[in-house]
């Protein structure tokens, strides 16, 4: 955590040593004092009910699933119209599977990424 969380202050130009350091979550108070003490921060907040603040985080974050199928297969207009026609249909099991709680199906499937490779290779480009 202490880490993380310094990666993320550093890259952003922060030094965290300067800044309080907030908890949240059940144990909360524990691993903010470990982490706390790893990063040089002298105040840590733990708030009355930092186990509530952590739960109604969890009822605001989006709701996501994300599904992939992975085809191996040499890139040609046939193939791109089978795949886009797969995607389509895992798009649609992925939507069914959260369409039921709340959630209106046009914002459902908010991205579609394809990983593409070079023969003999790896690594993928990932185009959206």
């Amino acid at each position: 955590m202490a880490d993380t969380i310094c990666t993320v202050s550093m890259r952003r130009g922060y030094a965290p040593a300067g800044y309080a350091l907030l908890a949240f979550g059940g144990a909360g108070g524990q691993h903010a004092c470990a982490a706390a003490s790893r990063l040089g921060i002298e105040r840590v907040l733990v708030p009355e009910d930092a186990g509530l603040l952590s739960a109604l985080g969890l009822g605001h974050a989006v709701v996501e699933r994300s599904a992939e199928r992975q085809v191996l297969q040499p890139l040609s207009q046939q193939n791109l119209s089978a795949a886009v026609d797969r995607g389509s249909r895992i798009g649609g099991r992925s939507c069914g599977g959260i369409g039921g709680r709340g959630c209106p199906r046009e914002i459902i499937i908010r991205r579609r990424i394809v990983r593409l490779r070079f023969v003999g290779q790896d690594t993928a480009l990932s185009l959206e």
